[in-house]
């Protein structure tokens, strides 16, 4: 909805002769209280203003109980809908073209009038009602003592006259109607002449007759035009019916064929599909409304043309005629050709495109001629009028449709034109833009009928519920409600939801507050939810963000069967009111068979749970998760067995303080997860009391890894001795908090160990696998923990990253490793200023001996020529198995020895992660594009250095097809630290990145500013659900705070964390803010 700065609302407006949007003030009628329009302000804002409508509809003057028009004229408030000015002499199939002026200049065509006029005409049967015949030009007769000025006057209007009839028969509408305002306005300064000169008279006012004819007949010719493509465009179909677009245009393929026309049987030709943008795709706050244009796509080659035009020639025809003139229709807008908006967002890098943009005019012509030809054949010479033709015409079935890709040539697998399938809120089957689609972060799972959608204002909403109830077999609905919403907009939500038989409903509301608006359904907002829950088909509810949500719901509603089978809520609010509506709502969903709770108090939970147990017979699995910790159990006959438990700290387990998990709940523990390092001693008695326990996992601090894995092993091993079974099959040593060990992150101030022990059934064997993360200096001697673990357990390591030994210690510590077992390494990573010549020799040794070693990271300093001649010889002998680089030191001198002797991500098809710790030299940035780009994406050479962006290509270019596969491992992760780049290069790094799998970027304390921010935002694309990016460092960098970039960038990518420390203007200072 409009709103002016006052905050009042706008009611959109737009002429049918122009694409302005005008917003009119609306006010409110005191006698009712509605919103209206008054009649005297349209007129105000749009001259000659007739009528108004809505569509195809007329907008009616209100009126009072007998039907008379109330004074002064009015009409209703329609909020978020563009209506029609008719203005003037307009009539409902008016042209968007006729009458609209593009500035006060009026060119006048100085080609002379065409001699062969009687040809021209009946190559445009299709385009005229009848013939007319100007050929014979009128000879203009001076009198004796004209004078000179009008002598001129008479030369310019007989040149206005034939530009007129140039412009009509050539389809320049908008040409054509400016040449008549010109010639009423030399025709009004030859009336003195005129008064003397009766012949210049006569022949003068013959002129202007005929071009008031020629006028009618292009308005009837149009009438025609728009009446059959509205009937067109307002062809509904089934969803089944409609498999590719129907909306699309035939042009010649080739430049050489633009004037050889005369054979269409021989021609080539290729389609494009057309996006069918209109008012239902039109963003709320917009003003334009988008314009039907043809589709991002390179369009596709016709097979057997003659068969092809034979079978859809009328209907190309029409749509031909549609882009040629322009429409209004059907809630669609379609531009003239002479404006060419209707080739926006084609792919102009393409050659053959911008051969379309620049010829489109004649490819067009060409084409209506060459069918126009096709029908003259096909008739056997009999005249075809326009009517006869389009009495012919029927809009295509289904069956055409699905058969119409039979005749082209469809080189790629994706959606047919890069298009998408939608319905409107009319109920009618669109094609759309992907992006389109996407508008509201929306995402349509087609293959298993789910919906995940975020929503900002109730308008929005409301448009989204008639278009989910109309596209049927949706089953699952994933929506977040970004405003406020009131308890009518929960109401509309469960209409649309019920309408639409929807199976699962998620619906987070973590934006709600207290509307002060509402306040009258203050104590009742979320009523709605729990009604649609007991009388529609909703079988799993689940509530995010709902803080409040038993303070807003009432008696009544608490009271109705609920029928869900799944429900789930997050809720942080639970006092004496909310424990006993809680129990109220639990005891009336006799089928509920899955309760999973998110709650601040657990146990509080718990015990409201444990008190109706015996009424819920058919409760199966019940989950409580609260502040870290988690409760997985199971439910049989109103017992709970306690199943799963994620805790803190062992303590945690003390049976007298929790008394609801008694030890009998847990005689059916199965998993056990303990974030944080536990004792030996109270592990070893868990272990032993919990004799179905099969899984563990333990956030543990390294230096106690080696101490937890003994105590477990030993006491697996008694339990045993004792000839009692152990259940135990996996314990998991991880960080400390349950984190993951990631190989691609860096090295910190902490050394990490993680470890995964595999135990054999009733057997003290085990295998094992463990990934080391090695930041503090490491010691050869024995009271050294890690150095003990792996003494004891290097047998197991997987993968070893080390950042601080000196002296070859971390190599020799290697190859000290008792080989009691087979080793197991995998992958290494290692810093190369720890090492001497010496060092490397007992590290290749190493990998070597190592049968299953596959993966290298090396973080290089490049100081002096000794380290560039190491470092190329490692990335020669390992560059295959590269699977992070890391740059330091002098990079502006070595890089460019690097990138020469490795130009291409081939040189390091496994590397995932890169690094640069320094400002790169300018030639270097094509290298650097060539390491980050996906393997579709082009080089895009720098102009700064044309001979390494040759050298890159070269390179690649001289190798065999088997050695370039264009395949490799797409970048997850990307650092470029201390970067001052010109803007040019910033575009070049910025465009090459592949988002599809990047988690991890950077461009700490560079020159990064607000530009590169808006353009990082832009390449972002919008067709991957869900952007994988995790971390944006941005730290340092010249970029000044915006709240409004930084969201558009947490719309586009949900799951970034931004690094931030950028400058903030407040009042003359610049202060920093993290």
């Amino acid at each position: 909805m409009a709103i002016n700065q006052d905050n009042e609302p706008m009611q959109a407006f737009r002429s049918r002769l122009a694409d302005e949007i005008v917003d009119i003030p609306v006010r409110m009628d005191p006698r009712t209280g509605n919103y209206i329009v008054l009649w005297s302000d349209i007129q105000d804002g749009f001259e000659n203003a007739k009528s108004v409508r809505k569509g195809t509809s007329l907008v009616p003057f209100i009126t009072n109980d007998n039907f008379e028009q109330i004074i002064p004229l009015r009409i209703a408030y329609h909020p978020g809908i563009v209506l029609e000015v008719v203005v003037g002499g307009s009539t409902q199939a008016e042209p968007t073209a006729i009458g609209r002026e593009t500035g006060d200049h009026i060119h006048i065509l100085s080609s002379p009038f065409p001699a062969d006029f009687n040809s021209m005409t009946q190559d445009m049967t299709t385009l005229t009602t009848t013939d007319y015949n100007a050929n014979s030009q009128l000879p203009v007769k001076y009198s004796d003592g004209m004078p000179e000025e009008s002598q001129s006057a008479v030369h310019s209007f007989n040149q206005l006259y034939h530009s007129y009839f140039q412009a009509v028969m050539t389809g320049q509408e908008i040409q054509a109607a400016n040449i008549i305002q010109s010639v009423n306005q030399h025709f009004d300064g030859l009336q003195a002449e005129m008064e003397k000169n009766k012949t210049l008279q006569e022949q003068l006012v013959q002129m202007q007759q005929e071009m008031l004819q020629m006028q009618k007949q292009t308005l009837e010719r149009l009438a025609i035009i728009q009446g059959r493509v509205q009937a067109l465009l307002t062809q509904t179909y089934e969803l089944h019916e409609y498999p590719i677009p129907r909306l699309f245009i035939v042009l010649p393929k080739e430049k050489g064929l633009i004037d050889k026309m005369k054979n269409p049987i021989t021609d080539q030709y290729r389609l494009y599909f057309l996006c069918e943008c209109g008012m239902h795709t039109m963003a709320e706050h917009s003003k334009t409304p988008p314009l039907i244009h043809l589709a991002k796509h390179e369009g596709y080659d016709v097979d057997r043309p003659t068969e092809f035009f034979e079978r859809y020639g009328s209907y190309i025809l029409t749509l031909m005629n549609m882009i040629k003139f322009g429409i209004i229709a059907a809630s669609v807008i379609v531009p003239s050709l002479a404006s060419l908006k209707i080739l926006d967002g084609l792919d102009t890098t393409k050659e053959h495109i911008n051969y379309i943009r620049s010829n489109i005019t004649p490819l067009v012509d060409n084409t209506i001629k060459a069918l126009q030809d096709l029908k003259s054949i096909n008739t056997t010479g009999t005249e075809l009028t326009m009517d006869a033709e389009f009495d012919k015409l029927e809009a295509l079935e289904g069956a055409d449709l699905r058969q119409l890709e039979s005749y082209l040539t469809v080189k790629d697998q994706g959606r047919v034109g890069n298009l998408y399938r939608i319905v409107t809120p009319e109920g009618h089957v669109k094609w759309h833009l992907r992006e389109v689609v996407e508008l509201n972060r929306g995402n349509y799972i087609e293959e298993t009928g789910r919906i995940e959608i975020k929503i900002e204002s109730s308008n929005l909403a409301r448009q989204f519920y008639d278009e989910m109830v109309k596209a049927r077999g949706i089953q699952e609905l994933d929506i977040t409600l970004y405003w406020d919403a009131t308890m009518d907009d929960l109401r509309s939500l469960a209409k649309a939801v019920a309408k639409a038989n929807v199976i699962s409903l998620t619906i987070d509301g973590t934006h709600f507050k207290n509307p002060s608006f509402d306040v009258i359904n203050r104590g009742r907002r979320f009523d709605p939810i729990l009604q649609l829950a007991s009388n529609t088909g909703v079988r799993s509810l689940q509530l995010k963000g709902f803080d409040d949500f038993f303070h807003r719901t009432s008696k009544p509603s608490m009271t109705l069967a609920q029928k869900f089978r799944v429900f789930s809520m997050k809720l942080e609010v639970f006092d004496e009111k909310t424990f006993q509506s809680f129990q109220n709502l639990l005891e009336d969903g006799p089928l509920l068979t899955t309760l999973d709770l998110n709650l601040d108090h657990q146990y509080s939970v718990v015990e409201a749970i444990s008190s109706i147990l015996g009424r819920l017979q058919k409760l199966e699995s019940l989950k409580i998760e609260s502040r870290g910790r988690s409760i997985a159990a199971s439910v049989s006959q109103g017992k709970m067995k306690v199943t799963g438990l994620i805790i803190r700290r062992l303590v945690d387990f003390d049976f007298d303080q929790y008394k609801f998990i008694r030890k009998d709940h847990l005689c059916n523990l199965t998993r056990l997860a303990i974030k944080y390092t536990p004792d030996e001693d109270p592990l070893a008695d868990v272990l032993l009391h919990c004799p179905r326990l099969s899984h563990v996992q333990i956030g543990c601090k390294s230096e106690r890894v080696l101490a937890i894995i003994n105590r477990v092993i030993s006491t697996r091993e008694r339990i045993l001795q004792e000839e009692r079974s152990s259940c135990l099959r996996t314990l998991e040593m991880m960080i400390v908090g349950l984190k993951s060990f990631d190989v691609l992150a860096d090295c910190d101030d902490y050394t990490y160990i993680q470890s995964i022990l595999s135990f054999a059934e009733d057997s003290n064997a085990f295998g094992m696998r463990t990934w080391i993360r090695l930041q503090n200096k490491m010691s050869s001697m024995d009271n050294d923990p890690v150095n003990d673990f792996i003494r004891q357990h290097g047998w197991s390591i997987v993968f070893f990253d080390e950042n601080k030994t000196k002296n070859d210690t971390f190599a020799a510590i290697l190859d000290d490793i008792p080989s009691t077992r087979a080793a197991q390494l995998e992958s290494l990573r290692f810093n190369t200023i720890n090492f001497t010549a010496s060092g490397f020799i007992r590290l290749d040794k190493i990998i070597q001996r190592s049968p299953n070693f596959k993966g290298l990271g090396l973080n290089v300093h490049l100081s002096e020529q000794g380290s560039l001649e190491m470092a190329q010889s490692l990335l020669s002998q390992y560059g295959t198995q590269l699977f992070s680089l890391e740059l330091y030191g002098y990079v502006e001198k070595w890089l460019p020895e690097i990138a020469s002797s490795f130009p291409t991500r081939d040189s390091f098809p496994n590397m995932a992660s890169l690094k640069l710790k320094s400002n790169p030299p300018s030639r270097c940035i094509p290298w650097i594009v060539a390491m980050i780009s996906s393997p579709s994406q082009i080089l895009v050479s720098s102009s700064s250095d044309r001979s390494l962006a040759k050298n890159v290509v070269d390179k690649r270019s001289t190798r065999s097809d088997s050695e370039v596969t264009g395949s490799w491992t797409k970048l997850r992760r990307f650092r470029l630290r201390f970067a001052k780049l010109q803007p040019e290069e910033w575009r070049q790094l910025i465009q090459a990145i592949d988002f599809s799998v990047l988690e991890d970027l950077g461009f700490y304390e560079s020159n990064f500013s607000r530009e590169q921010l808006k353009l990082l935002i832009d390449c972002i694309p919008n067709n991957i659900h869900e952007v994988p990016l995790k971390t944006l460092d941005l730290l340092y960098t010249r970029l000044r705070y915006d709240d409004l970039l930084f969201a558009e960038l947490q719309r586009k990518a949900l799951l970034v964390t931004i690094e931030k420390y950028v400058l903030r203007d407040i009042g003359n200072k610049i202060l920093a803010f993290s």
